[in-house]
Parts: structure tokens; sequence; C-alpha cells
């Protein structure tokens, strides 16, 4: 693991590393050559890409890059689902919840033999999380 966090922090900008340097957690991360650590810490720099922006701008932004998103016929279904969950990622991340469609809830309710006027709050919040997810 140690050669794996040395890679890394290798590849990051000066600019970068000094963001990094600056959070909480930094100095046990290094100490401890943290390499997972130093990857969420990485992904929250660059989803933090969006604070220079406005907040519904950035939303609407990535939004669009989610609904816009498709596979070509080069794209092997790694990639796309890569590309996929790291366009959610990126939403949930600016506090964007991803839409949550009627007839989806409706068929993960009724794959339980429930629906909206049977279901308790519970279950109906559970169906939406499955619905996104």
């Amino acid at each position: 693991m140690k050669t794996l966090y040395a890679i890394l922090w290798g590849q990051c900008s000066k600019a970068l590393k000094h963001r990094i340097q600056a959070t909480k957690g930094y100095a046990a991360m290094h100490e401890d050559d943290d390499s997972l650590s130093l990857l969420k810490e990485l992904c929250k720099q660059a989803f933090n890409f969006q604070s220079q922006k406005d907040q519904v701008q950035a939303l609407q932004e990535a939004i669009w890059r989610l609904n816009t998103l498709s596979q070509d016929r080069y794209t092997s279904n790694k990639l796309y689902i890569d590309r996929f969950t790291n366009s959610r990622d990126v939403i949930k991340h600016i506090d964007g919840g991803l839409p949550i469609y009627p007839a989806l809830m409706d068929v993960t309710l009724k794959n339980k033999d429930l629906d909206r006027s049977s279901a308790t709050p519970e279950q109906i919040m559970a169906a939406e999380t499955e619905s996104t997810d």
C-alpha cells in the first residue's frame, strides 16, 4: 500500500497537495501511507470543483451530464457504468437528489405486493431509495 500511496501522491499537482495537506486527517493519512484515505480525499477534491460555481448551476450541469451520457459502440460496458456511477455520485455530492419516477416506484411496490395506498411511509421511502439506485 505504501507504493500505491507514493504513486498517487506523486501524480498530484502542487496545488492539490496543498489542499489535501490542509485537510483534517492528512497527518494520520500521510503517516500511515493510507492510500484508501488519499483516494477518498482526491475524490472529495475532484468533486469540490463545483464549489466555485453557484450550487444550482452546478447541479443543473451535473444532471445534464447524466442525462446526456451515452455509450458508443467503442465504449466498454465497464467504462460506461463507471461514467454513469461517477455522474450519479457528483449529483449526490452536490446535495442533489436523483429524480424519483412514480412509475418506477409503482413497479418496486408492486414487486413487493404493495401499492401506494396500502404501503406504509417507511415502505414508500424504501421504494423511493430502491428505485433511484
